[in-house]
């Protein structure tokens, strides 16, 4: 149940780059990094209240954690958040892009990895977005098991911790990003020898 369940959460997470590719549809290149900024922040306090409510719903023993009553709460909000995209979010890319999108020959999928990651800059931008990624996923689900171990910490503990770390994400996301990106370029924030 814990591998079926980890692989349909990871089949599922395609919203985080459709989110990303939807705010790159709807911006200005001026405004792009604030506009993923923004997104990064929606990110982060979902990170605050996510894994406080979770905590608080769970309990604070960590031999008797409530995990149900979380599930279905995560459950009720997801499907909340799924018709609430259905039927409010509008296409992003105008009439005409899509028109012209739909008149180009279809590609092989494996042919168009190999194209975007052969692209000068976008290669490396896309390795360090997985390695991100890939880092904080470890991290999320590794935590829990060390903290108990370590500090004999319970889901609200943890919850509160992550939920703290919510907040630095959605300040440094929300406001800092724009602020930085209009003041060194975007290239710079990213990597100073490897510039895009």
């Amino acid at each position: 149940m814990l591998f079926i369940a980890r692989g349909l959460g990871g089949f599922m997470a395609g919203n985080i780059s459709a989110a990303f590719a939807y705010v790159a549809d709807i911006t200005t290149p001026e405004n792009r990094a604030k506009g993923m900024g923004i997104i990064g922040a929606a990110f982060g306090l979902g990170f605050i209240a996510g894994p406080a409510i979770g905590g608080i719903l769970a309990g604070p023993d960590p031999l008797n954690a409530d995990c149900r009553t979380p599930s279905f709460a995560v459950a009720g909000l997801s499907l909340s958040a799924f018709f609430m995209a259905f039927f409010t979010l509008k296409e992003s890319l105008s009439k005409d892009i899509s028109e012209r999108l739909s008149k180009m020959p279809a590609k092989n999928r494996g042919a168009q990895y190999r194209s975007t990651l052969t692209k000068p800059g976008l290669g490396l931008l896309i390795t360090i977005l997985f390695l991100a990624a890939f880092v904080f996923a470890g991290m999320e689900a590794t935590f829990a098991m060390w903290s108990k171990r370590q500090m004999g910490w319970g889901p609200e503990q943890n919850g509160y911790l992550f939920a703290f770390v919510g907040i630095i994400v959605a300040i440094i996301q929300g406001d800092l990003v724009g602020k930085l990106a209009n003041r060194f370029g975007k290239s710079t924030l990213l990597c100073r020898e490897h510039p895009l």
